[in-house]
């Protein structure tokens, strides 16, 4: 019976070591032309990384995960949203940003939250 339960613990926390752990909080997007809000990540090709975010007061703003190479910038994704759900498929290793920028006149909270296979590189606030 003891072997059975260290066993069972050791296969919930395995289970629950293999979950990737969210990257979530909030951030005041400052009025056009101040700043923006970015959050780097590492990712392997194939991996993928699930986002759900909206702003209060309701307020469209620019969206977009891009990724740099070398002098040229790829969208993977790129509108105005006040809110959006989604996942995006990292094509080949490298580094990927999700980007928010606010263009209205007053500030808006963004409630964020980003999950998935990828390492987190750094945070840009505005």
């Amino acid at each position: 019976m003891r072997r059975a339960i260290l066993v069972g613990a050791f296969v919930l926390v395995a289970a629950c070591a293999s979950q990737p752990a969210p990257v979530a909080g909030s951030v005041e997007l400052p009025p056009a032309g101040v700043g923006f809000f970015e959050i780097n990540l590492r990712g392997a090709a194939g991996s993928t990384a699930s986002y759900d975010w909206s702003t209060t007061p309701t307020t469209t703003v620019h969206f977009d995960v891009h990724t740099h190479r070398g002098n040229r910038v790829d969208y993977l994704e790129n509108g105005t949203f006040a809110a959006r759900r989604g996942s995006v498929a990292f094509p080949e290793n490298g580094t990927y940003s999700l980007l928010w920028q606010n263009p209205e006149a007053h500030p808006a909270l963004l409630r964020y939250e980003v999950v998935g296979d990828f390492t987190l590189l750094s945070m840009q606030r505005p």
